[in-house]
Formats: structure tokens, C-alpha cells, sequence
């Protein structure tokens, strides 16, 4: 019998988030006697490493930073050569890289590991990239074998700025592992939790408190409702990040504003 396929999946680090979720999703549900998954994550924070450790997912911590700096460029040539080793002692078949930073440093030690075969995932339409970003991109799909996107938003946005070859490109969009079922009684326990009354509107956002999701638009439009739909309430469920401290700061302080106090709960991340 032949052994099974090492695929190495090279993310930022491991928080709450949705790439690091879908790579779990992806690791606990191939099938374990034909596939052997091993994560790699590039810097040192990383709180959700025992959720992978815990479901039998080995991780390595690579020690890169994500800082822009001369000394951070010399730290991640360093972090680079250290992961090519990783990869190759570990005989890794295929590399999964989750968005710029991994997608760089993992293609480039895949190559100097020798590994076989590449696989980069774009799970954003990326419009605070440069020309250089871009220009990486191009430089790298030379060496991978496909560019999966989550939607087609994400794919279209890399075929008009980064132009890669057509036949790189598949569209994969994320998915749930089982169907979800609300318990019958989780709505109202829910509202009551937030003391919001039945009758009142709620809309759901869920998601990172992130300039890249939005949030403080839609506070932002539920704002401009005040005198038309007084009822209307928002949940933000999410968690603050270290590196964007300042969007959850914005985001509290226009739920306190008084157009909107008492009507945008924030709730931590939850299942």
C-alpha cells in the first residue's frame, strides 16, 4: 500500500478566524488514512494552536514576522530557509498556502525544499495591494500548480490584477461541515440574553471587528434608519484583533453614539 499524501498547510498564525477555520474543516474531514495534514504557522501568535493540537493536527511555529522592516526582511529570509527545512524533513508532498504573506514564503520554501507540488488560496478581493504584490504573484504562479479562490468576487479581482494564466484558476467557496440546526428555543433565549424584544428587527453580522469586513458601514446605514426604524438592533459576532485594535475601538464608540445606544450588542466568538 502506497503511504499516504503529506499535504503542509502554511498560514499567518492560528487565531478565531475564517481561513483558520476552513483549513481546520480541512484537515479533520479528508480522509485520514489516505491524506496526512501538518499545519505551519509563520509567527509566534497564535491562540488557536491547541484547538488543531486537540483535534490530532500537528503545527510547527516557523518564527517569521509580518512587520515591514529591514530587519523583518532579514528575519523572514531567515524564517524561510528554517520552513524549507521543515518542509523537507517532513517530506511534505503538496503545500497549501492562505493568502500573501504564507503564499510568499511558503512557495518560495516549497522551491528550495524541492516539494512537488503547490496550491495557493485567495480568500479576499485584496484592494490594498500594489503593483508589487501583484508583480509577486505573477513571479510565483510560474511554480503553482493551482490558485484556488473562495468565491468569485476573489477570483475575478486576481484575473484583473494579477493576470494569471486561466487555467491556474478554480473557485472553491467555503461551506459548513454539517448542516446547522438552531435549537427550537434559541431565538427567544437569545433576544432575552440581549434584551431585545421579539418584535424588534435584528440584523447579524459575523465576523473579526476588520476594516475588511465593513462593519462600521453597516452601523453606519442602521444609523441613517434611526427615524424610520427605531426598532432595528445589530449583533456583531467576532473578536477584536490585536493589529486592528482601533476599528473595534471605532465600532464601540459609534454603538455608543446616541443614535444607536442600546441597539448594537457585541457578542465574543461563539458556536
Amino acid at each position: 500500500m502506497s503511504r499516504r499524501i503529506r499535504i503542509g498547510q502554511v498560514l499567518t498564525n492560528l487565531h478565531d478566524g475564517g481561513i483558520e477555520k476552513v483549513v481546520l474543516q480541512l484537515a479533520t474531514g479528508l480522509p485520514r488514512d489516505r491524506f496526512e495534514i501538518k499545519v505551519y504557522a509563520l509567527i509566534e501568535d497564535n491562540p488557536w494552536i491547541n484547538v488543531f493540537r486537540d483535534q490530532g493536527i500537528p503545527v510547527e511555529v516557523v518564527g517569521a514576522t509580518n512587520r515591514a522592516s529591514i530587519g523583518a526582511l532579514i528575519s523572514n529570509v531567515q524564517a524561510t530557509l528554517r520552513l524549507a527545512r521543515m518542509l523537507h524533513r517532513d517530506r511534505i508532498d503538496i503545500v497549501s498556502t492562505h493568502d500573501f504573506f504564507p503564499a510568499v514564503i511558503g512557495r518560495v520554501a516549497s522551491l528550495i525544499a524541492g516539494i512537488p507540488h503547490r496550491v495557493t488560496t485567495l480568500h479576499n478581493t485584496y484592494h490594498w495591494f500594489r503593483w508589487p504584490h501583484h508583480a509577486i504573484n505573477r513571479l510565483l504562479s510560474l511554480w503553482t500548480d493551482a490558485v484556488v479562490a473562495v468565491s468569485g468576487a476573489a477570483m475575478q479581482y486576481s484575473i484583473e490584477h494579477d493576470r494569471l494564466s486561466d487555467e491556474l484558476y478554480i473557485t472553491i467557496p467555503n461551506g459548513i461541515a454539517a448542516p446547522m440546526q438552531a435549537h427550537p428555543d434559541a431565538r427567544h433565549e437569545l433576544r432575552h440574553e440581549l434584551g431585545i424584544s421579539s418584535q424588534a428587527k435584528v440584523i447579524g453580522n459575523v465576523g473579526t471587528h476588520s476594516v475588511r469586513k465593513g462593519q462600521k458601514f453597516l452601523l453606519e446605514a442602521v444609523r441613517r434608519l434611526e427615524h424610520t426604524h427605531p426598532d432595528i438592533h445589530v449583533v456583531i459576532v467576532g473578536s477584536a484583533r490585536r493589529h486592528e485594535a482601533e476599528i473595534s475601538a471605532e465600532l464601540h464608540a459609534m454603538a455608543g453614539s446616541p443614535a444607536l445606544e442600546g441597539r448594537v450588542h457585541f457578542l465574543a466568538d461563539r458556536h
